[in-house]
């Protein structure tokens, strides 16, 4: 439980850096623009270590986890049943062709590198949610009351915003432009995780320097992740392969190992 509670430092300073913000919208914008990008900065800690750790191991209680689904939403800006839906299509596909998050594409019948700039700053192009519910229906990694949360969980999104709005409109902008630079760094990250170098040749990349994976609960062991998604992060080790340089933030935009 005590390490459950420690996973919650990056919501809790997203939370933070974002309210502070917006208390502070009016006096100091600049600063309080500073604070909305740091905030979605989280946002992508959140969601890789935080969030992440709960689609893979979950409460006994049906209830708790509701409950937890819909603060999860509020914090993603993004049904929390959807993530946890196509995080279940990234682990069955490893990046290959069928994954909705795959930095690949099949361009006339070939493989080929989805560009960078596209995939980071274009990700909400890049197919279709009913298209990607309909798979995850006919696969398995998504069922019928499962897809009832995911609109239950954007109707408790969309009215967060309302909320948000009718406070003060630019409240809303705050948030609207936290859920996209904070998923546009979330799809860079992703893309660090799994370069496109060579097409199914390995399921993710691992940055294993040891300080990074004590700060950040071992997030930077990605292949060891798919490797053995059931072993939770103490569990995880490193197994010295697929190494790259720098964490994966910072290697999506070197893109070479």
């Amino acid at each position: 439980m005590m390490y459950r509670i420690l996973l919650h430092i990056f919501p809790v300073i997203q939370l933070v850096f974002f309210i502070s913000g917006l208390l502070l919208l009016d006096s100091h914008v600049y600063l309080a623009i500073t604070l909305f990008f740091l905030s979605a900065l989280f946002l992508n800690f959140s969601l890789h270590i935080t969030i992440h750790h709960f689609v893979h191991f979950r409460f006994k209680s049906n209830v708790v986890n509701f409950c937890i689904e819909c603060i999860y939403s509020i914090f993603l800006a993004l049904p929390f049943s959807f993530y946890r839906m196509q995080h279940f299509n990234h682990h069955r596909y490893d990046n290959r062709i069928g994954d909705m998050t795959s930095t690949w594409k099949n361009k006339n019948g070939t493989f080929v590198a989805r560009s960078f700039f596209n995939y980071s700053f274009f990700w909400f192009l890049r197919g279709s949610a009913k298209i990607a519910v309909e798979r995850a229906l006919r696969d398995g990694d998504l069922n019928n009351k499962e897809h009832r949360k995911i609109q239950f969980q954007f109707l408790i999104i969309l009215g967060m915003y309302i909320f948000l709005v009718v406070l003060n409109p630019w409240f809303g902008l705050a948030y609207a432009s936290m859920f996209y630079i904070g998923w546009s760094l979330i799809a860079m990250t992703n893309y660090g995780q799994h370069l496109p170098l060579e097409y199914d040749s390995t399921a993710a990349y691992s940055y294993h320097n040891s300080t990074y994976n004590f700060l950040f609960f071992k997030n930077g062991l990605h292949l060891e992740h798919h490797l053995d998604p059931h072993l939770n992060y103490p569990e995880l080790t490193s197994k010295n392969q697929s190494n790259i340089k720098w964490p994966h933030l910072i290697m999506a935009f070197i893109r070479k190992k």
